[in-house]
C-alpha cells in the first residue's frame, strides 16, 4: 500500500512534503504552546513529536511515515476541533459568568441605591428611636437613683437593725448573766439563810436555857437575901447584947480582911499548942519539920535549876524550829491566800501561840468572803457550810503545793457544795492541774456543773455502769453525743 501510494507521487514532491512536515511541528509546537497556557498538561505533544521524528528519519523511510502522517494529521484536526469546541465552551461560560457578576453587581447597585433612598426615612426613624431610647435610659438612670437612693437607706436601717439587734443580744445576755448571778446569788443567800436560821435556833435555845438559868439564879438570889437578911437581923439583935469588951473586939476584928482572919486564927492555933500542957513532942516535931523544910527547899533548888535547864533548851530549839515552822506556815498561807485571791476572796493562815503551854498551839486559818467584812477565823457559826468547804479545800491544795507527788486522787470533792463555791472551786483546781511542773490530778465525782472551766490540757472519761445500761452500746456513745450537743448550742 505504501508504494501504491507513493508510486502515484513524484520524488519531486518530497519538499512539500518536508514543507507539510514543517507546517505540523510548528502547528504541534504552536498547539503544546496553547495547551500549556490554557492550563492542561504540560507534555510534549504528538504532532510534535512526529515533527522531530520526521526531521531525524532518512529519506527512503518517508512513504511509511507519510500515511503515519495523514493519520496523526486527522487526530490534529480532531484535537483542534475539540480545542475550538472547549475554547468556545469556555468563553460562554466565562461570558455566563461576567453576566452574572454583572447582574449581581447590578442588582447590588440597585438594591444601595434603593436603601440609599430609604436612608433619610430610616435615620428620621432612628432618630426618633434614639430620643425615645434617651428618654427611657434618663427614666431608667432617675429609676436606678432611686433604687440606689433607697438600697443606701435600707442599707443604713439594716445596720441600725444590726446594732439594735447587737445592743439587745448584749442586754440579754447581761440580763441572762445578772440573772445568773442572782440565782447564784439567791442560792447562796437561801443556803446562808438556812444555816443562819439553825444558829439562831440554837441561839434562841441557849437563850431560853439562859433565861431559865437566870431566873434560878435569881430565885436562889431572894432566898439567899431572905436568908441574909434574916442573919443581919439576928447579927444586930446580938450586938445590942455584947458588953463593952465584947464590942472592942468586934470593932477590932470587923476591920480585918479574910485572909487576915485566917492569919491569925493560926497564930492562936500555934500559940496555943506551944503553951499547951508542957507537950514534949512539940520540939522533935519542930526539929522534924524544920529538916523536911531544908529538903524541900533544897528540892526546890533542884527543880528551879532543872527547870532552868529545860527552859535554856527549850529556847535554843525554840530559836531553831519557830523560824522554820513561820515560814513554813508563811509559804502555807501565800499559796492559801492566792486561791482566796483568784476568786476575789481573802484569806490567811497563821500559828496561834500560847507562851506558857505549847500544847495550846495551833494552826488558824482566817477567811473573807465578803467585801464589807474583815477576816475572821474559821469556825462553825461565822462561814457557811459551802464557804467552810472551799476553804478547808483550798487549805488542802494549799498543803500540796509543798508536797511533791506524781499523781493525787480527790474523791467527790464537790459534794455538798452551793453551785457558786463548786465552780470557783473547780476554777482554781483546774488551774492548779493544769499549769507546768504540777502533779496529775484525778477528780472523782458523781456530778458535773454544765459550763465549767476546762483546760486543753483535761481529759473528761464518763464511766456508765450499773444495771439500766442499754443493750444498744451505739446510746452511750459520749463523743457523737457531744458533737450533736455542740451542734445544737452552736444553732441556738
Amino acid at each position: 500500500m505504501e508504494k501504491a501510494l507513493f508510486g502515484r507521487r513524484p520524488t519531486s514532491a518530497w519538499p512539500q512534503y518536508l514543507q507539510i512536515f514543517t507546517s505540523i511541528s510548528q502547528a504541534g509546537q504552536h498547539l503544546q504552546r496553547r495547551t500549556k497556557y490554557q492550563g492542561e498538561e504540560n507534555t510534549v505533544t504528538p504532532v510534535y513529536q512526529l515533527a522531530r521524528r520526521v526531521s531525524r528519519r532518512p529519506a527512503s523511510s518517508l512513504p511509511s511515515l507519510w500515511i503515519r502522517m495523514q493519520s496523526k494529521s486527522t487526530r490534529i484536526q480532531s484535537l483542534d476541533s475539540r480545542t475550538n469546541c472547549r475554547r468556545l465552551n469556555v468563553k460562554l461560560k466565562l461570558t455566563g459568568l461576567r453576566k452574572k457578576e454583572l447582574e449581581a453587581e447590578k442588582k447590588q447597585a440597585q438594591d444601595a441605591r434603593s436603601e440609599w433612598q430609604k436612608l433619610p426615612v430610616k435615620i428620621a426613624g432612628h432618630v426618633t428611636k434614639r430620643d425615645a431610647l434617651d428618654e427611657r435610659h434618663a427614666s431608667y438612670r432617675a429609676r436606678v437613683q432611686q433604687i440606689k437612693d433607697k438600697q443606701d437607706k435600707l442599707a443604713l436601717d439594716r445596720a441600725q437593725d444590726a446594732l439594735t439587734l447587737v445592743s439587745s443580744v448584749q442586754s440579754l445576755q447581761k440580763l441572762e448573766t445578772d440573772h445568773l448571778q442572782a440565782t447564784l446569788a439567791l442560792i447562796e443567800g437561801e443556803s446562808d439563810f438556812q444555816i443562819l436560821k439553825a444558829h439562831s435556833e440554837e441561839v434562841r435555845q441557849n437563850l431560853a436555857q439562859r433565861e431559865q438559868d437566870v431566873r434560878v439564879l435569881i430565885t436562889e438570889r431572894d432566898n439567899l437575901k431572905k436568908i441574909a437578911t434574916a442573919g443581919l437581923r439576928a447579927c444586930n439583935e446580938l450586938l445590942q447584947d455584947l458588953s463593952e469588951r465584947e464590942s472592942e473586939i468586934y470593932s477590932e476584928f470587923n476591920a480585918m480582911n479574910l485572909d487576915e482572919y485566917e492569919a491569925e486564927i493560926d497564930s492562936t492555933k500555934a500559940r496555943l499548942e506551944m503553951v499547951h500542957g508542957g507537950n514534949p513532942q512539940i520540939l522533935l516535931e519542930y526539929e522534924k519539920r524544920a529538916g523536911d523544910i531544908e529538903k524541900a527547899k533544897r528540892k526546890l533548888e533542884n527543880i528551879e535549876r532543872e527547870l532552868a535547864e529545860l527552859q535554856q533548851n527549850i529556847d535554843e530549839i525554840r530559836q531553831k524550829w519557830e523560824p522554820e515552822l513561820d515560814q513554813l506556815i508563811g509559804q502555807i498561807s501565800d499559796a492559801f491566800s492566792e486561791n482566796f485571791a483568784k476568786i476575789n476572796c481573802a484569806g490567811q493562815v497563821e500559828v496561834y501561840k500560847e507562851e506558857d503551854d505549847f500544847n495550846k498551839w495551833a494552826i488558824q486559818i482566817q477567811v473573807k468572803f465578803r467585801e464589807n467584812e474583815q477576816l475572821s477565823v474559821l469556825d462553825s457559826h461565822r462561814q457557811s457550810g459551802g464557804e467552810r468547804a472551799v476553804s478547808t479545800i483550798f487549805y488542802l491544795m494549799a498543803l500540796q503545793s509543798l508536797a511533791r507527788a506524781p499523781f493525787r486522787v480527790v474523791d467527790e470533792i464537790n459534794q455538798g457544795m452551793d453551785p457558786r463555791n463548786e465552780r470557783m472551786v473547780h476554777s482554781r483546781m483546774v488551774d492548779i492541774a493544769c499549769a507546768t511542773h504540777t502533779s496529775q490530778y484525778f477528780l472523782i465525782t458523781p456530778k458535773l456543773l454544765p459550763n465549767l472551766t476546762y483546760h486543753p490540757n483535761m481529759k473528761v472519761h464518763c464511766i456508765a455502769s450499773g444495771e439500766f445500761m442499754p443493750a444498744d452500746q451505739g446510746k452511750l456513745d459520749f463523743g457523737a453525743l457531744a458533737q450533736k450537743a455542740l451542734a445544737v448550742y452552736g444553732g441556738l
